[in-house]
C-alpha cells in the first residue's frame, strides 16, 4: 500500500515537473523570437498572463495562483517593502543614470506599463504558476529557489531590446541581482499567498528604474 502510494506521489511529482518545464521553454521561446520580431513582445506578455489563467481555471484554485483578498493588508505591506528594497538595488548597479532619457512621456507610460503589463505577466507566470506548482511537489525552499532561478535565466534572454535598459542584466552582476529579485518576490509570494505582494514589489521596482532613465521603452514609447 505504501509502496503504491510512493509511486503515485513520484508519477505525479513527475508529471507536473515535465508540465512546467515544457511550458517554460515554450515561455523562453516566445522572448527569443520577441528578439527577432518585435510585436512577438506582446505575445510573451499575453501567454504570461493567459496560461496561468488557463490553468487556475482548469482544475486548479484561484488562491494558487494568488488570486484571492486573503491577508490583502499585509500583502501590501510586504510589497512596498519588497519594491522599495529591489528598486534600490537596482539603481545601485545600473551602468549609467541618463536623466536626459526619463523624459515625461517614457515616464508617464512607464507607470501603467509595469503596473498593469509587466509586473502581472512576470509573476502570474513565475510566481503564481510556476512557483505554486514547484512547491508543491519538491517544498517551499527549492521551488522558491528553482521558480527564482527559471526568473534570471529568463531575464538574459531578454523580452525587450537590450537598448532599452542600461542595467547590465546580462552580467554575472546583473544574474546576481535578478536572483535576488525573484527571490524576494518569491519570498513575499510565499509569506502572503497572495499574487498582489509580488505584483506591487515588481511593479515599484520597475517604475523606480523607469524614474531615473535607467528603463527605457524606446520605441514603445509613443
Amino acid at each position: 500500500m505504501a509502496s503504491r502510494r510512493s509511486g503515485t506521489n513520484l508519477s505525479r511529482k513527475t508529471r507536473t515537473l515535465i508540465q512546467v518545464g515544457v511550458v517554460y521553454a515554450a515561455f523562453c521561446g516566445l522572448a527569443l523570437l520577441s528578439r527577432a520580431v518585435d510585436p512577438a513582445v506582446f505575445a510573451v506578455i499575453a501567454a504570461g498572463i493567459a496560461w496561468p489563467l488557463y490553468w487556475a481555471r482548469s482544475g486548479h484554485s484561484w488562491a494558487m495562483l494568488g488570486l484571492t483578498t486573503r491577508d490583502l493588508v499585509p500583502a501590501i505591506a510586504w510589497g512596498l517593502v519588497a519594491g522599495v528594497v529591489v528598486g534600490a538595488v537596482g539603481v545601485a548597479i545600473a551602468e549609467s543614470r541618463d536623466v536626459q532619457t526619463a523624459v515625461l512621456a517614457n515616464f508617464v507610460w512607464g507607470i501603467p506599463a509595469w503596473f498593469l503589463l509587466m509586473s502581472p505577466f512576470q509573476e502570474l507566470f513565475f510566481r503564481g504558476y510556476m512557483q505554486s506548482q514547484l512547491v508543491e511537489v519538491l517544498g517551499a525552499w527549492q521551488g522558491l529557489v528553482l521558480a527564482s532561478l527559471a526568473f534570471t535565466f529568463w531575464h538574459a534572454i531578454p523580452v525587450f531590446d537590450p537598448a532599452t535598459t542600461s542595467l547590465p542584466v546580462t552580467t554575472w552582476l546583473g544574474a546576481a541581482t535578478t536572483l535576488f529579485a525573484g527571490l524576494v518576490f518569491g519570498l513575499v509570494f510565499l509569506r502572503t499567498k497572495n499574487i498582489v505582494a509580488p505584483w506591487l514589489a515588481h511593479g515599484i521596482a520597475g517604475v523606480t528604474l523607469v524614474a531615473i532613465g535607467v528603463m527605457r521603452f524606446g520605441s514603445y514609447v509613443p
